[in-house]
């Protein structure tokens, strides 16, 4: 749980912005993901999520998102229910482990969500996304990316371009 905090407080000095949670429900596609375990990540990976549908319910208390993850070229579909745990609008999950996880900016076409996996192993990954109404992101929206992904930790060449390898159904 700290761990997201302090992430979520790096994280949020790139993007400034409060969030709007009226605008999270929504189709969206996941453009980009960093992560500090990038093999967790890569094709094939147990964290490369590919988001389809983002639903907010009990004023935001649960979140549900439905993702696809993609292995070996066969796609499978998943749905999570994050709980919100607190006031620091930190929600909880399980898939592939505990995970803890936070919008931190949003905009009408686009959200940056930051999270931390704690797998089976015990292994911690740290992960940024952002996923888009469409196929690409504004020169804006990638530097706000960019930003939350350095302020996490992460290095810029652990950034995947998921959107290019999203062959999984709408």
């Amino acid at each position: 749980m700290m761990q997201i905090l302090l992430l979520a407080l790096a994280v949020s000095l790139a993007c400034a912005d409060s969030i709007d949670y009226s605008k999270v429900p929504g189709n969206w596609r996941t453009i980009a993901i960093a992560a500090d375990h990038v093999e967790k990540i890569e094709v094939n990976g147990e964290l490369r999520a590919y988001f389809r549908q983002v639903d907010c319910t009990e004023g935001c208390d649960k979140i549900s998102i439905t993702f696809y993850t993609n292995t070996d070229g066969v796609c499978t579909e998943h749905t999570v229910v994050g709980a919100r745990n607190g006031e620091n609008d930190v929600y909880t999950v399980d898939y592939a482990g505990e995970n803890t996880f936070q919008i931190l900016c949003n905009s009408d076409d686009a959200f940056v969500i930051g999270s931390v996996n704690t797998d089976q192993n015990g292994q911690t990954t740290k992960e940024v996304a952002i996923a888009a109404k469409r196929n690409f992101l504004t020169p804006e929206q990638e530097q706000k990316f960019q930003k939350a992904v350095q302020n996490a930790g992460i290095p810029l060449e652990n950034i995947r371009y998921v959107i290019e390898t999203d062959t999984c159904p709408d």
